[in-house]
């Protein structure tokens, strides 16, 4: 099928019965058509478009523009004889979806980004994906990346280079991703206008309040060329977007995890405006949709409240504190009377035992400090440790009980280390050190568990800080691990 547009004529091809969703392309239709779900079909009209300049569109690529794209789009959309569609943008090409949304909002309904970057500059890009994967990825993966490359040819095309980075692109690291694109057709010229010359300068959040479509952010949790967390600081300050992570996924979801991606999109579009495709399924009379997603820990950010005249997001919220279970254990109530317990801001039961009366000056910009501060703390069943940091370390060392579950992450939130504080003999260990800054988090993993905390330079409660009071932590945190936001 064709439509024409200022001097180009759009290729695209439709399969599907139901609202009208364009799927943008810039390497042939014919590789999304492969990866794109059948059952989406039962949902859609999904309609695969090639980009003025590539696949078998005609015209300059070099021509393209936000605003010529809006047009070329819109051709389609008048060719398709519907008034409103959503648009489905991948990579790259997720730009492209939101700009057509931002331009033409009376005619897009919804907007579906899939790992695409929040920022269109590919140098910083790139230095974020390289450090994530090296912070977070398994040495198997790595060593699979390291082989592949290693088997490149001198000349290697950009095909043989994107196989290569299977490892970084996919949540099978060794999957054979050749018959996948086996069709594709590349077009450096565009590729190199899209990346060089139409987004470098892109922000998806500047003119954020321009954004008025619905908009789907799907995330791969193991997409090491568009790593989730870069989202964290961005998804609240769009004013209607519901993120979620994919936790079997690279950077295609709805490929890796089709019958998953299938029910997001569909339920998604239920929840939100005009469209409202039938769900892919019936839900779960025993569980939701919403509870469904958290018990699966599949959710990563939901979209901001669209009933509160003051924009806020809802789930950005961090819990309220939860009242202190009053323990009953007997061996709990004797420690507390024989150590000399009482609560901790942060949760549990503590009692200093030592504050060093010598002092020692912290390479930072903060006073003296004692030089050595350790308390015995205590967590009771029902309790737990909030997300809070020091700007000290701290040795957790085990002393009685059943094991206590430490929960620890870098500043940045990038990936979270669980660690079981117990003995030896229990398959626990009994010390473990958290690095100044990092964020922590503890809880029982039994009745009680009675440990001991040893900070230098000395702890000051001017040095800590809870997790939750820090919004873009927060927000961090959720798209890290939901299930760990109710410990904020």
């Amino acid at each position: 099928m064709i439509a024409a547009s200022k001097g180009a004529n759009l290729f695209y091809t439709e399969r599907g019965e139901g609202p009208t969703c364009l799927v943008l392309s810039s390497i042939g239709t014919g590789p999304y058509e492969r990866l794109m779900p059948e059952a989406l079909d039962d949902h859609l009209q999904v309609v695969f478009v090639d980009l003025r300049g590539s696949g078998k569109s005609t015209g300059n690529a070099e021509d393209l523009t936000f605003d010529l794209l809006a047009d070329d789009l819109d051709a389609v959309r008048r060719a398709l004889g519907v008034e409103r569609v959503a648009v489905f943008g991948h990579s790259i090409l997720g730009v492209l979806a939101i700009e057509y949304a931002r331009r033409r909002p009376a005619h897009v309904s919804h907007v579906i980004a899939v790992g695409t970057p929040p920022s269109g500059d590919m140098v910083t890009l790139s230095a974020n994906a390289t450090k994530f994967f090296e912070r977070d990825a398994s040495p198997d993966r790595k060593q699979v990346l390291k082989e592949n490359l290693a088997r490149l040819p001198a000349n290697a095309s950009l095909r043989q280079t994107m196989q290569a980075q299977t490892p970084m692109r996919f949540f099978d690291a060794r999957l054979d991703t050749a018959p996948l694109f086996a069709d594709s057709v590349v077009n450096l010229t565009l590729l190199q206008h899209l990346m060089g010359t139409l987004t470098p300068d892109w922000d998806v959040a500047a003119a954020a309040a321009d954004l008025t479509v619905p908009m789907l952010l799907a995330l791969g949790r193991y997409d090491y060329t568009t790593p989730h967390v870069l989202w964290e600081p961005v998804v609240g300050l769009l004013p209607d977007v519901t993120a979620r992570r994919f936790e079997e996924s690279g950077h295609h979801p709805f490929f890796e995890e089709p019958d998953l991606f299938v029910d997001v999109v569909t339920q998604w579009m239920a929840d939100t405006s005009g469209v409202t495709p039938a769900p892919s399924r019936a839900p779960d009379p025993a569980v939701d949709f919403e509870e469904r997603t958290t018990e699966s820990d599949e959710e990563v950010v939901a979209a901001s409240d669209s009933t509160s005249g003051a924009g806020e997001h809802a789930v950005d919220v961090p819990p309220a504190m939860p009242e202190e279970v009053e323990p009953e254990n007997p061996r709990v109530l004797a420690l507390i009377d024989h150590l000399g317990l009482e609560r901790h801001p942060e949760g549990g039961y503590y009692h200093s035992v030592y504050r060093s009366v010598s002092r020692v000056q912290p390479a930072d910009d903060r006073p003296s400090r004692a030089s050595l501060t350790t308390i015995y703390f205590l967590l009771a069943s029902g309790q737990h440790s909030r997300w809070h940091r020091v700007r000290s370390d701290e040795a957790w060392h085990f002393y009685e009980g059943d094991p206590v579950e430490l929960l620890v992450t870098d500043p940045e939130l990038l990936q979270v280390e669980r660690v079981a504080l117990g003995t030896l003999a229990g398959g626990g260990v009994p010390v473990h050190v958290v690095p100044a800054g990092w964020w922590q988090a503890a809880r029982p993993m039994g009745a009680y568990g009675l440990v001991g905390c040893t900070v230098a330079p000395g702890f000051e409660f001017d040095d800590f800080s809870f997790l939750r009071d820090d919004d873009a932590m927060f927000r961090a945190l959720r798209l890290l691990d939901p299930s760990l936001a109710d410990l904020a």
